[in-house]
């Protein structure tokens, strides 16, 4: 089996599967879907999807997507999940069991945290601003202590 991540900054995935088609999906769509985003992008997700594909909803961070029948998963054949880190973290063991996972697999290097920037508490606006306008790839620090040091503060 073979991964290929599509770091979405366009609006359109359905648009972007067919633009990298002949080199991802060779026209076959996209056989596993994770969508964080919601609203903006699930359609584009079932345009997407490969004939027997799955597409997993974990997020709505543009808004809840739009409900759809049943019916229409009919078509290509393709299932729709959607889950919560909550349901998954339902006990302190389940949490540091899953944490143990986690932390392994960045000390094994399969795991890797992109960090795209860290910055001073005092730009909370700044970093909003970036994830609004999706300008970012990666995750945004807010640091206490780049704060306190830029204000010539012991850390």
């Amino acid at each position: 089996m073979r991964a290929n991540l599509l770091g979405m900054t366009a609006k359109n995935i359905a648009a972007a599967v067919r633009e990298c088609g002949g080199f991802i999906t060779s026209g076959h769509g996209a056989d596993l879907i994770i969508d964080g985003v919601g609203r903006s992008t699930f359609k584009g997700d079932l345009e997407a999807v490969a004939i027997r594909g799955h597409i997993v909803i974990f997020g709505a961070w543009s808004g809840p997507a739009d409900p759809i029948s049943p019916n229409a998963l009919i078509g290509r054949s393709f299932s729709l999940s959607g889950g919560s880190l909550q349901n998954f973290i339902r006990t302190g063991e389940e949490l540091m069991r899953r944490a143990k996972h986690v932390i392994g697999g960045m000390h094994q290097g399969w795991l890797k945290l992109d960090i795209a920037a860290v910055l001073p508490l005092e730009q909370a606006n700044e970093a909003h601003q970036l994830l609004e306008s999706r300008r970012t790839e990666g995750k945004l620090v807010l640091s206490v202590a780049a704060s306190r040091q830029a204000a010539g503060l012991r850390a």
